[in-house]
Protein backbone atom coordinates (compact mmCIF):
# COMPACT_ATOMS: atom_id res chain seq x y z
CA UNK A 1 0.00 0.00 0.00
CA UNK A 2 1.64 3.32 -1.13
CA UNK A 3 0.53 7.08 -0.09
CA UNK A 4 -0.41 9.65 -2.63
CA UNK A 5 1.20 13.11 -0.27
CA UNK A 6 -1.67 15.65 -0.01
CA UNK A 7 -3.78 17.21 2.08
CA UNK A 8 -6.09 14.19 4.33
CA UNK A 9 -9.80 14.49 4.25
CA UNK A 10 -10.61 16.24 8.19
CA UNK A 11 -14.60 14.97 8.12
CA UNK A 12 -13.62 11.22 7.46
CA UNK A 13 -10.57 11.34 9.91
CA UNK A 14 -11.99 13.12 12.42
CA UNK A 15 -14.72 9.91 12.60
CA UNK A 16 -11.75 7.64 12.78
CA UNK A 17 -10.13 9.56 14.90
CA UNK A 18 -13.08 9.21 17.58
CA UNK A 19 -12.93 5.28 16.76
CA UNK A 20 -9.26 4.07 17.02
CA UNK A 21 -9.37 2.72 20.41
CA UNK A 22 -11.54 0.55 22.91
CA UNK A 23 -12.65 3.66 25.35
CA UNK A 24 -12.00 7.38 25.35
CA UNK A 25 -8.80 9.12 25.39
CA UNK A 26 -8.00 10.90 28.05
CA UNK A 27 -4.79 12.47 29.64
CA UNK A 28 -3.69 11.00 33.37
CA UNK A 29 -2.87 12.94 36.12
CA UNK A 30 -0.52 11.56 39.39
CA UNK A 31 -3.30 9.95 40.84
CA UNK A 32 -4.76 7.94 37.94
CA UNK A 33 -1.22 6.92 37.81
CA UNK A 34 -0.74 5.13 41.02
CA UNK A 35 -3.72 2.90 40.34
CA UNK A 36 -3.93 2.62 36.27
CA UNK A 37 -2.10 0.54 34.58
CA UNK A 38 -2.31 2.42 31.24
CA UNK A 39 -1.09 5.25 33.61
CA UNK A 40 2.62 3.27 32.61
CA UNK A 41 2.34 3.47 29.08
CA UNK A 42 4.36 6.18 27.40
CA UNK A 43 3.00 8.83 24.49
CA UNK A 44 5.87 9.12 21.96
CA UNK A 45 5.57 12.07 19.50
CA UNK A 46 6.03 11.24 15.41
CA UNK A 47 7.61 12.94 12.72
CA UNK A 48 5.18 12.86 9.18
CA UNK A 49 5.95 14.43 5.87
CA UNK A 50 3.24 15.18 3.27
CA UNK A 51 1.15 17.45 0.94
CA UNK A 52 1.73 20.37 3.33
CA UNK A 53 4.98 19.39 3.84
CA UNK A 54 6.94 17.70 6.69
CA UNK A 55 5.40 17.89 10.20
CA UNK A 56 7.12 17.81 13.75
CA UNK A 57 6.77 15.32 16.50
CA UNK A 58 4.01 16.63 18.94
CA UNK A 59 5.98 16.96 22.55
CA UNK A 60 3.42 15.53 24.31
CA UNK A 61 -0.24 13.73 23.79
CA UNK A 62 -3.11 11.80 25.45
CA UNK A 63 -2.68 7.65 25.93
CA UNK A 64 -6.55 6.67 25.38
CA UNK A 65 -7.28 3.84 27.92
CA UNK A 66 -7.26 0.35 27.93
CA UNK A 67 -9.09 -2.19 29.95
CA UNK A 68 -7.55 -3.37 32.75
CA UNK A 69 -7.04 -6.96 31.72
CA UNK A 70 -4.95 -5.62 28.52
CA UNK A 71 -3.60 -2.92 30.41
CA UNK A 72 -1.95 -5.51 32.89
CA UNK A 73 -0.81 -7.58 30.05
CA UNK A 74 0.84 -4.37 28.44
CA UNK A 75 2.24 -2.43 31.26
CA UNK A 76 5.90 -1.74 30.85
CA UNK A 77 5.80 -3.19 27.15
CA UNK A 78 3.63 -0.89 25.07
CA UNK A 79 4.28 2.58 24.14
CA UNK A 80 1.53 4.79 22.31
CA UNK A 81 2.83 6.37 19.09
CA UNK A 82 0.91 9.28 17.50
CA UNK A 83 1.40 12.18 15.00
CA UNK A 84 0.17 16.05 15.21
CA UNK A 85 -3.12 17.14 13.87
CA UNK A 86 -1.91 18.48 11.12
CA UNK A 87 -0.74 15.19 10.01
CA UNK A 88 -3.98 13.45 10.62
CA UNK A 89 -3.85 12.77 14.05
CA UNK A 90 -3.15 8.84 13.89
CA UNK A 91 -2.00 6.49 17.02
CA UNK A 92 -1.77 3.51 18.03
CA UNK A 93 -0.21 0.94 20.47
CA UNK A 94 3.09 -0.81 19.29
CA UNK A 95 5.89 -1.60 21.07
CA UNK A 96 7.92 0.49 23.46
CA UNK A 97 11.23 1.17 22.42
CA UNK A 98 10.48 1.45 18.55
CA UNK A 99 10.75 4.19 15.98
CA UNK A 100 7.82 5.83 14.38
CA UNK A 101 7.22 8.32 11.32
CA UNK A 102 3.50 9.39 9.37
CA UNK A 103 3.14 9.66 5.77
CA UNK A 104 -0.46 12.00 5.05
CA UNK A 105 -2.06 13.32 1.93
CA UNK A 106 -5.62 13.49 0.69
CA UNK A 107 -5.85 9.65 0.69
CA UNK A 108 -5.41 9.63 4.03
CA UNK A 109 -2.91 8.95 6.81
CA UNK A 110 -0.59 5.69 7.35
CA UNK A 111 1.83 5.38 10.29
CA UNK A 112 5.05 3.50 10.28
CA UNK A 113 6.61 2.20 13.79
CA UNK A 114 9.46 -0.16 13.05
CA UNK A 115 12.21 -1.51 15.56
CA UNK A 116 14.80 -0.48 13.62
CA UNK A 117 15.64 2.90 13.66
CA UNK A 118 14.26 5.50 10.81
CA UNK A 119 16.69 4.10 7.71
CA UNK A 120 16.34 8.08 5.97
CA UNK A 121 15.47 11.52 7.02
CA UNK A 122 13.59 11.47 3.82
CA UNK A 123 10.30 9.59 5.73
CA UNK A 124 8.93 8.74 1.89
CA UNK A 125 12.14 7.28 1.31
CA UNK A 126 12.17 5.42 4.51
CA UNK A 127 8.92 3.72 4.22
CA UNK A 128 9.91 1.63 0.63
CA UNK A 129 10.26 -2.19 1.61
CA UNK A 130 10.22 -2.04 5.19
CA UNK A 131 11.89 -5.61 6.35
CA UNK A 132 12.26 -5.90 10.04
CA UNK A 133 9.66 -5.84 12.75
CA UNK A 134 7.20 -2.94 12.30
CA UNK A 135 3.80 -1.89 12.45
CA UNK A 136 1.02 -0.21 9.85
CA UNK A 137 -1.81 1.73 10.97
CA UNK A 138 -3.64 3.28 7.91
CA UNK A 139 -6.60 5.17 7.23
CA UNK A 140 -7.81 5.68 4.15
CA UNK A 141 -10.09 7.70 2.24
CA UNK A 142 -12.80 5.95 0.16
CA UNK A 143 -13.97 9.02 -1.26
CA UNK A 144 -10.45 11.15 -2.04
CA UNK A 145 -7.76 9.98 -3.99
CA UNK A 146 -7.93 7.09 -1.03
CA UNK A 147 -10.66 5.12 -3.26
CA UNK A 148 -8.06 3.02 -5.26
CA UNK A 149 -6.03 1.29 -2.32
CA UNK A 150 -9.89 0.75 -0.48
CA UNK A 151 -11.03 -0.53 -3.22
CA UNK A 152 -8.21 -3.18 -4.03
CA UNK A 153 -7.98 -4.05 -0.22
CA UNK A 154 -11.87 -4.43 -0.49
CA UNK A 155 -12.06 -6.41 -3.58
CA UNK A 156 -9.78 -8.91 -1.41
CA UNK A 157 -11.81 -8.94 1.81
CA UNK A 158 -15.31 -7.38 2.08
CA UNK A 159 -17.62 -8.78 -0.58
CA UNK A 160 -20.23 -6.43 1.28
CA UNK A 161 -18.36 -3.75 -0.83
CA UNK A 162 -18.51 -5.12 -4.41
CA UNK A 163 -20.63 -2.54 -6.03
CA UNK A 164 -18.04 0.21 -4.82
CA UNK A 165 -15.39 -1.77 -5.82
CA UNK A 166 -17.00 -2.01 -9.43
CA UNK A 167 -17.85 1.93 -9.68
CA UNK A 168 -13.81 2.18 -8.96
CA UNK A 169 -12.64 0.07 -11.47
CA UNK A 170 -15.50 1.49 -14.26
CA UNK A 171 -13.41 4.87 -13.84
CA UNK A 172 -11.37 3.77 -15.88
CA UNK A 173 -8.09 6.05 -13.86
CA UNK A 174 -6.31 2.45 -12.55
CA UNK A 175 -5.53 -0.63 -14.25
CA UNK A 176 -7.96 -3.05 -14.00
CA UNK A 177 -5.76 -5.66 -13.12
CA UNK A 178 -4.97 -4.10 -9.62
CA UNK A 179 -8.24 -5.53 -8.22
CA UNK A 180 -8.74 -8.88 -7.41
CA UNK A 181 -11.52 -10.90 -6.36
CA UNK A 182 -11.02 -12.25 -3.15
CA UNK A 183 -8.34 -13.48 -0.73
CA UNK A 184 -5.16 -14.53 -1.33
CA UNK A 185 -4.58 -18.10 -1.56
CA UNK A 186 -2.03 -18.41 1.43
CA UNK A 187 -3.67 -15.78 3.45
CA UNK A 188 -5.63 -17.10 6.45
CA UNK A 189 -8.66 -14.25 7.08
CA UNK A 190 -11.23 -14.37 9.64
CA UNK A 191 -14.17 -12.66 9.38
CA UNK A 192 -16.26 -11.26 12.69
CA UNK A 193 -18.55 -9.47 10.42
CA UNK A 194 -19.02 -8.12 6.68
CA UNK A 195 -16.80 -5.49 7.75
CA UNK A 196 -14.64 -6.48 10.18
CA UNK A 197 -11.76 -9.16 9.44
CA UNK A 198 -8.31 -10.57 10.99
CA UNK A 199 -6.04 -11.87 8.58
CA UNK A 200 -2.42 -13.36 8.51
CA UNK A 201 -0.17 -13.33 5.77
CA UNK A 202 2.34 -16.28 6.33
CA UNK A 203 6.84 -15.60 6.41
CA UNK A 204 7.99 -15.20 2.86
CA UNK A 205 4.45 -14.76 1.15
CA UNK A 206 2.76 -12.02 -0.83
CA UNK A 207 -0.61 -11.71 1.18
CA UNK A 208 -2.38 -8.62 2.37
CA UNK A 209 -0.11 -7.72 4.59
CA UNK A 210 2.53 -7.43 2.23
CA UNK A 211 0.53 -5.08 -0.06
CA UNK A 212 1.09 -2.52 2.43
CA UNK A 213 5.24 -0.67 3.17
CA UNK A 214 6.33 -4.43 4.90
CA UNK A 215 8.16 -6.72 2.14
CA UNK A 216 8.04 -10.35 2.89
CA UNK A 217 10.31 -11.27 5.68
CA UNK A 218 11.19 -14.49 7.84
CA UNK A 219 7.79 -13.73 10.05
CA UNK A 220 4.59 -13.55 9.73
CA UNK A 221 2.54 -10.57 9.09
CA UNK A 222 -1.01 -10.27 11.65
CA UNK A 223 -3.33 -7.89 10.89
CA UNK A 224 -6.93 -6.44 11.28
CA UNK A 225 -8.87 -4.54 8.55
CA UNK A 226 -12.26 -2.48 9.25
CA UNK A 227 -14.45 -0.94 6.39
CA UNK A 228 -16.86 1.66 7.10
CA UNK A 229 -19.92 1.61 4.37
CA UNK A 230 -21.77 4.26 6.11
CA UNK A 231 -18.84 6.99 5.86
CA UNK A 232 -17.98 7.00 2.34
CA UNK A 233 -16.15 3.93 2.36
CA UNK A 234 -13.34 5.10 4.38
CA UNK A 235 -11.31 1.82 5.47
CA UNK A 236 -8.63 1.13 8.60
CA UNK A 237 -6.05 -1.36 8.11
CA UNK A 238 -3.86 -2.30 11.03
CA UNK A 239 -0.67 -4.91 9.88
CA UNK A 240 1.92 -6.28 12.49
CA UNK A 241 4.96 -8.01 12.18
CA UNK A 242 6.31 -8.78 15.54
CA UNK A 243 9.39 -10.87 16.92
CA UNK A 244 8.57 -13.95 18.92
CA UNK A 245 9.31 -12.13 22.39
CA UNK A 246 6.63 -9.57 21.48
CA UNK A 247 4.20 -11.52 19.58
CA UNK A 248 1.99 -12.03 22.53
CA UNK A 249 1.23 -8.23 22.43
CA UNK A 250 -0.35 -8.75 18.84
CA UNK A 251 -3.55 -9.36 20.25
CA UNK A 252 -3.46 -6.78 22.65
CA UNK A 253 -3.15 -3.68 19.67
CA UNK A 254 -5.53 -5.85 17.87
CA UNK A 255 -8.02 -5.33 20.88
CA UNK A 256 -7.66 -1.59 20.70
CA UNK A 257 -7.83 -1.44 17.10
CA UNK A 258 -11.30 -2.49 16.99
CA UNK A 259 -14.24 -0.50 18.44
CA UNK A 260 -16.36 -1.64 20.89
Amino acid sequence: MRASFRLPAATVRQVLCCALVVGAAFALGPAAAADNPAARIPFVGCPADGQMGPQAAPKKGAVPSLPPALAAKAAGRLAYYAAAEEAGGIGSFAPKGWHCFVLYGSNGSQLLVTANAVASPDLIKAAQHIEGPALQLAWLDGDTSGRFEVAKVAARLFPVAKDYVQGVIDEGLSDKSNFIWGPYPTDTVVRHSPTSVDFVTPAGRKGIGTDTHLSPGPLPIVGSALLFPDDDMALRELVMRLPPDRADLGPVIQATFRPE
